[in-house]
Order: structure tokens, then sequence, then C-alpha cells
């Protein structure tokens, strides 16, 4: 009878410890759930090898057009169209909204374009490439003067589509919106380019007592989160 009982026992116990382990899994899950699962960590931007260095020698500058836009006060970035020739993309430096102008080759107004779901802390490049048979235009709002933004973001829109060599004016959905930060801590930055075969972003950095840098981030193909 002794043994019986200890055998009983010993089944009974099984389930009540099943249960009690299950109750524990789900107080951890639930837990999660009410506090909220942290964010993911934001991609980084990792620096290039370094090239060897080159000799820079730069021709003389001729002045091509005035833009006929009174709206753009202090063009920061340029980027040729995808999609119509003869087109040309750029934006304002900090203090703006988040704004692309159009112009074409003798400087006249093709049009403003607002970034809908995009902020302006301080854009300073923006790239076209082309990629899966679709234009793009990628925003780098990357300005960091004084080296201490925590973060800085791209924005990519779909280049609008072009009829009779014109742009027809009209907001902008965003295509990808990605924060990253940089490996090494925050980098003024002013300078970004798109590699689509390898899907990198490249942003070069801007100092006035050192070398500058270039870095490579993955391009963004879907909107994330601010």
């Amino acid at each position: 009878m002794t043994a019986s009982s200890s055998s009983d026992a010993g089944l009974r116990r099984g389930p009540c410890r099943r249960r009690v382990a299950g109750m524990i899994i789900f107080a951890v899950l639930a837990a999660q759930c009410l506090c909220g699962a942290p964010p993911p960590a934001k991609p980084l931007a990792k620096p290039l090898a370094a090239a060897p260095a080159a000799p820079i020698a730069y021709g003389k500058g001729t002045e091509l057009a005035k833009l006929a836009s009174q709206a753009v006060k202090e063009s920061s970035g340029i980027a040729c169209s995808r999609s119509a020739p003869g087109v040309f993309w750029t934006h304002n430096d900090s203090g703006s909204q988040p704004v692309l102008y159009a112009f074409g080759m003798k400087g006249e107004d093709l049009g403003a374009f607002t970034v809908r779901e995009a902020a302006a802390v301080d854009w300073e490049d923006v790239a076209s490439y082309s990629l899966k048979g679709q234009n793009f235009i990628l925003i780098a709002d990357v300005g960091d003067n004084n080296t201490k933004r925590s973060d800085c973001t791209i924005y990519i829109v779909k280049e609008p589509k072009a009829s009779n060599g014109r742009m027809r004016p009209s907001d902008l959905q965003l295509a990808a919106r990605q924060g990253f930060v940089y490996e090494g801590g925050p980098r003024n930055c002013e300078s970004a380019a798109v590699d689509p075969v390898r899907r990198e972003i490249v942003l070069v950095s801007k100092t006035f007592d050192g070398a500058c840098n270039a870095y490579a981030l993955p391009l963004p193909e879907r909107k994330t989160p601010a």
C-alpha cells in the first residue's frame, strides 16, 4: 500500500507541476504584452574601408542658370531626375519645410512637392536611383553641425512621373523611412549617395580638423516607425 500510495501521489504531482510551469510562462508572456517589448535597435551606419588619397583638381565654375523658384532660399542638395531628362531635384537646408523642388536646365520652376509624414530637421542631400524598374528619390536628414543628434533619418519617395517633359505637382507619399545611428557616435554629414547594386546608402561626414569618413547603411525598402 505504501508503494502504491507513493506512486499515486507521484502521478498526481506530475500534472500539477506542468500546470504551475504553464502558469509561469503565461505570466511572463502577459507581462511582456503589458509592458511592451523593447523597440528594435536602429541600423548602424558603419565606416567603409579607407581609400588611398588622390589629388583633387577643380575646374573653373560656370553659371548654368538661376532658379526661378523664389521658394528655394538655400539649395542644399541636387539630384537628376530618373523619370524626365533635363529635370533636377533640390531642397532647402535646415529650418525649412519637407519639400522637394523640381527645376529644369534653364532654372525654370517645375513645381514643389511636399513629402508627407516627413520631418525636416536638417535636410542636407538628395539622391535619385532606380530599383526593380521604379525610380526613387532619397532624402538625407543628416545635418548635425554640433554632432549632438541622437539619430538621423533617411526618407525615400517614388519619383513622380513626368508628362510631356514636365512634373505634375502633388504630395509625395513615403515609400520608406529609416532612422539610424553612426558607429562611434554622432557625425555631421552633408553628402549622400545610393548604390542600388549593393543596396547601400553611402554617407560622407564633414569635418574641419581631420579626414572625412564614409559610412555604409543598408538601403531600406519599406516604411518603418520614426
